[in-house]
């Protein structure tokens, strides 16, 4: 299989589906043409139930190619993470790549930087973000240069005289950046402009709610005690973490796990 990840699960972050309707004969074109060069008999793009709309929308178009289906998946968070949704299209599961079981994954931009590579020759030169959050003048994709400087499009969209937070990368997994000297880069599939909020972190409180949402089955907030401890972080596998940020949403205390789970990551690396 080829499975293609149209299941944007991040809050707000809607540049895939915009991607997606906006070239979707050339994108199915594409995936044709891959499954024919690498000899992949069938493709899934899994998409959310909920998005009714747009299932209907690509299964308008699909028409002739016999071996791609759209599979619709649960309206849940991180159903982009790709083991979940190989789970929930394919029903198969594995230990670290979906190769293991003759499944590749790739999302809807991807695919598409493959058909202008391949009709033009050229690299990879812009993408489509998302702009939201209350720091802009209204939600809206753009299609913009990588390279663009933050500031130009802030300039062009966002609300004046206020103070923002900016955050790349979706609400959960993305990252906090400067408003200045920064740049779109092609990781980048959304901007978050947001109004500052008071975060007062206290104690934790051992309530193992980070625990029963981990999607990997890890201790964050054991992993957080045992920080810089080799031995014990050799136990807790921080390397698994998949930066969802579920443990750090869920925390009553206001702790950023994922972030401490990040740098224990370092730890864990000194430790082999």
């Amino acid at each position: 299989y080829i499975l293609i990840n149209a299941a944007e699960c991040e809050p707000y972050v809607t540049a895939d589906y915009m991607n997606l309707k906006t070239n979707i004969k050339d994108i199915l074109e594409t995936i044709d043409a891959i499954m024919e060069i690498n000899k992949i008999d069938n493709c899934i793009i899994g998409v959310k139930k909920s998005d009714k709309d747009l299932i209907k929308f690509i299964n308008q178009y699909i028409g002739t190619y016999l071996n791609i289906k759209v599979i619709g998946v649960p309206d849940l968070y991180p159903i982009g993470w790709e083991k979940v949704l190989v789970k929930a299209t394919t029903g198969l599961s594995y230990d670290k790549l979906p190769i293991e079981q003759n499944i590749i994954v790739n999302n809807i931009t991807t695919i598409h930087s493959i058909y202008c590579v391949l009709k033009t020759g050229l690299p990879v030169l812009e993408r489509v973000l998302t702009l939201s959050g209350d720091g802009f003048k209204h939600p809206t994709n753009i299609l913009v240069r990588i390279g663009t400087p933050i500031e130009e499009i802030l300039d062009e969209f966002a609300l004046k005289d206020k103070e923002l937070v900016l955050v790349g990368g979706g609400a959960m997994r993305g990252i906090n950046f400067p408003t200045t000297n920064t740049m779109v880069t092609k990781e980048i599939n959304s901007i978050l402009a947001l109004q500052p909020l008071d975060k007062i972190e206290t104690t934790c409180i051992r309530c193992g709610k980070c625990i029963n949402v981990c999607p990997a089955n890890l201790y964050p907030v054991l992993i957080k005690d045992s920080k810089f401890n080799k031995k014990k972080l050799q136990r807790l596998n921080p390397e698994k973490c998949i930066s969802c940020g579920l443990c750090s949403y869920i925390c009553p205390a206001r702790i950023d796990l994922r972030q401490i789970v990040k740098e224990s990551q370092e730890t864990f690396k000194g430790a082999n």
